[in-house]
């Protein structure tokens, strides 16, 4: 995306996105039961959606808008985002999650919960969380691998979960339900807006999860110059009409601010590894991100204590043009066709470290294949072949564990980082932490392990 200086003089005004903690667009990318009863988001006859016009007339009559704004706007706008028509998720959808391949991801996830509440001296109430909970299946999945240990069902209170889609919620309820019961004593599921409104009375020892949250939460995107860090704006651009006789028809771009502002001087200073951005070069910060890192931090550090898992795209590094959009499973403009794909940004990891550091312990990130083939993906492996009833079944689980694991995929494209307490039992020392301690797995040894049952 080639970015360019405003044509006009100066900005007639700065909007600066405020995002308290838990937000609509992230959490409504699971939107996959709830199918498509209209197609206002679709292209008219001239190629402009109902959204674009929407942002287009904004900015003709307030001037450019930052990035995070034009996010929100195509993701979640109540009636022509993304999010809020059709079913984006699958196979017929837009993109596939780790949980919806195979089970053995969150069964996986769910264990190592386990080990830290095990190391934390078996806490007497527990209760689960997870922002971002889709159609439910990532936390149906931690609970099924959590059932079968009797200590833990007898601490097991509650299910928390972040979601402000009232048609979401009632699909998770629906598809917890009968989970839920199988515990056999009476569990509390209760749904916030936000992961600051969960109650923190010091009594439960929180597990908390984060599945492709973190990627869709809105970005900013700076640009280093010789004068320091300017942020990039959505603008108008002309593209020149196919007819002589037709007005060029304005498009949406990136432009570069000619002047600093509140935004990017905060946001340039919020780590010291933005000091080594060379001059010409971009750079993606989602203060969102930050935000939302530092509440998980407190709510595992609090008296109860507790520990969590991010799970997402991204590294340990800030990313310069990652922002891209999904449609169809393919990676399109971030400026076509606005309100018809899925926006998303690379998470920038060591900046949740950051935000992380005086609430809270930080493990990793490590590549999700070395995450999922120590703690034991192989053995998992090996009891859902043996229990499958077909060869056609078990070369679907096959398939399914090694594309979670594909080196040259989401085995190393996907991030895993572990969030211990620092206040309660043995979390509270500095020791090793299973599996981001162990040294990082070869290619070979790493596709033997979760991949020997296919020979």
């Amino acid at each position: 995306m080639a970015s360019r200086v405003f044509s006009r003089t100066g900005l007639r005004r700065t909007i600066v996105v405020s995002i308290p903690g838990r937000h609509r667009c992230p959490l409504a990318r699971y939107s996959t039961s709830v199918g498509r009863t209209k197609d206002t988001a679709l292209p008219n006859a001239s190629g402009e959606t109902i959204l674009e016009k929407i942002i287009v007339d904004s900015i003709k009559a307030t001037g450019p808008i930052p990035v995070s704004k034009y996010m929100q706007m195509c993701l979640s706008h109540p009636t022509e985002g993304y999010y809020s028509k059709g079913d984006v998720f699958g196979a017929r959808g837009d993109f596939v999650t780790s949980p919806e391949i195979t089970q053995i991801f969150g069964e996986l996830l769910g264990i190592w919960l386990l080990s830290r509440w095990i190391a934390n001296g078996k806490p007497k109430r527990t209760r689960l969380v997870e922002l971002g909970p889709g159609r439910g299946t990532l936390m149906d999945d931690i609970l099924r691998a959590l059932s079968h240990f009797r200590e833990f069902k007898q601490s097991f209170a509650a299910v928390h979960l972040v979601e402000t889609s009232q048609k979401l919620r009632d699909v998770q309820k629906d598809k917890l339900a009968e989970r839920i019961a199988s515990f056999g004593s009476p569990i509390d599921i209760s749904w916030y807006d936000r992961i600051e409104d969960l109650p923190r009375d010091g009594s439960e020892y929180s597990m908390v999860v984060a599945h492709e949250f973190f990627d869709a939460l809105p970005i900013h995107i700076l640009k280093k110059t010789s004068e320091g860090f300017r942020e990039l704006f959505v603008d108008l651009q002309r593209s020149p009409s196919l007819s002589p006789t037709l007005p060029s028809k304005p498009r949406l771009g990136l432009a570069v601010s000619p002047v600093p502002n509140v935004t990017s001087a905060a946001l340039s200073s919020s780590s010291k590894r933005f000091d080594a951005v060379p001059v010409g070069h971009q750079l993606e910060v989602s203060p969102a991100s930050w935000t939302i890192a530092r509440a998980i931090g407190e709510l595992v550090s609090a008296p109860g204590g507790g520990a969590g898992l991010i799970v997402d795209y991204g590294d340990a590094r800030a990313f310069e043009s990652s922002f891209r959009g999904f449609r169809k499973h393919q990676i399109v403009d971030v400026f076509d066709q606005p309100g018809c794909s899925d926006l998303t940004a690379n998470v920038d990891f060591a900046y949740l470290k950051e935000a992380l550091e005086p609430v809270a312990r930080s493990h990793g990130p490590i590549p999700q294949r070395d995450f999922l083939i120590n703690l034991g993906m192989g053995t998992r492996l090996e009891a859902l072949l043996g229990a499958a009833k077909t060869e056609e079944r078990r070369a679907d689980i096959v398939s399914a564990a090694k594309r979670l694991v594909d080196p040259l995929g989401m085995g190393t494209q996907y991030k895993v980082m572990g969030i211990t307490s620092r206040t309660v039992g043995s979390d509270s020392k500095e020791e090793a932490v299973f599996p981001f301690s162990e040294p990082a797995l070869g290619t070979n040894r790493g596709r033997g392990e979760a991949e020997g049952k296919s020979a």
